[in-house]
């Protein structure tokens, strides 16, 4: 069976989000194999870490031009180290640097190792690399997973110094 069809299978369970990274990880997939044709799919939505090192600006907007805002949700894959100062830390048994970039990495460099992304910094990040407005920029990352979900108005309400619901 095609790899799309049996992707599509999945979907008619409900809606799914696709860790953006995972698209990119197929841009040298031979053309049988990759994942782009899940990029038109309505019913999936693309989670993206939009710390600028998971995704270029490029393909932020080319997810968001293909999506919508409705369909992209902001999400951090952040470890221990964020907010830390840079340096040397251990995860899970295996060392890691947090650069001075922000960037977390395996000791040797070869490898991302998390992220030290915060959500507010995710916001921000991908308002300026998708080109939306900045309610657009905060639909992804609190109304938009709540839908997904399946908790409508959950964190959909902001004002200056409310908590989040």
């Amino acid at each position: 069976m095609p790899r799309l069809s049996r992707f599509m299978q999945r979907l008619t369970r409900g809606p799914h989000s696709a860790h953006t990274w995972e698209w990119v990880s197929n841009f040298h997939a031979p053309a049988s194999d990759a994942d782009w044709p899940n990029w038109q799919v309505d019913q999936l939505q693309a989670s993206l870490i939009c710390d600028g090192f998971h995704l270029p600006l490029d393909l932020v907007r080319v997810v968001y031009g293909v999506k919508g805002i409705g369909r992209c949700i902001l999400v951090t894959d952040a470890v221990h180290v964020a907010n830390l100062p840079p340096g040397r830390y251990s995860l899970v048994g295996r060392e890691i640097e947090l650069l001075p970039s922000g960037q977390v990495v395996t000791a040797d460099r070869q490898s991302m190792a998390g992220s030290a992304l915060s959500m507010n910094r995710a916001v921000t990040v991908f308002e300026k690399f998708a080109g939306v407005p900045l309610g657009d920029a905060l639909q992804a990352a609190t109304a938009n997973p709540g839908r997904l979900l399946h908790h409508d108005g959950v964190c959909t309400d902001l004002a200056p110094a409310s908590q989040p619901t």
